[in-house]
C-alpha cells in the first residue's frame, strides 16, 4: 500500500512538473514572439526634394538664381511623402522677391500666398514628421 501511495505521489509530482514546463515553454514562446516583432519605421521619399526643385525651376524666370532654405522631406500622419521648404527667385527685373514657402507631393505644388487655407495649417499637416513608427 505504501508503494502504491508513493507511486501516486511521484506520478502527480511528475505531471505537475511536466504541465508546468509546458506552460513555461508556451509563455516563453509568446514572449520571444513579442520581442522579435519588428517595428516598421516609415521614412519620406527624399526624391520629392529633387522633383520640387525641378518644378520650381521650370516656373521661374531665372532658374539658375534660385536659393533654397529649410528644405526637407516629410510625412503626414497617414504616411504620405511631401517636400517642404522655402525658395527665393528673381523676378523679371532681376531682383529677388523674398523667400516663399512650398509644399510638394509629386504632382501638386502649394505655395504660400496661393492657398485659401492658411499656409501654417498646411505646414502642420504635411511638413511635421520626418519618420513615423508603426
Amino acid at each position: 500500500m505504501k508503494k502504491l501511495i508513493l507511486a501516486i505521489v511521484i506520478g502527480v509530482a511528475l505531471c505537475i512538473v511536466i504541465l508546468g514546463n509546458i506552460k513555461t515553454k508556451d509563455s516563453g514562446f509568446k514572449e520571444s514572439t513579442n520581442d522579435t516583432k519588428l517595428k516598421q519605421i516609415l521614412k519620406p521619399d527624399t526624391n520629392l526634394i529633387v522633383k520640387a526643385k525641378r518644378y520650381i525651376g521650370n516656373i521661374s524666370k531665372d532658374p539658375n538664381s534660385i536659393k533654397y532654405k529649410n528644405v526637407g522631406a516629410f510625412l503626414d500622419i497617414e504616411g504620405n511623402s511631401y517636400a517642404c521648404g522655402e525658395f527665393n527667385a528673381k523676378n523679371s527685373f532681376g531682383a529677388y522677391v523674398g523667400y516663399r514657402k512650398f509644399i510638394y507631393n509629386g504632382s501638386t505644388m502649394l505655395m504660400n500666398g496661393e492657398t485659401k487655407v492658411p499656409f501654417s495649417e498646411l505646414e502642420k499637416k504635411f511638413c511635421t514628421y520626418q519618420e513615423i513608427e508603426n
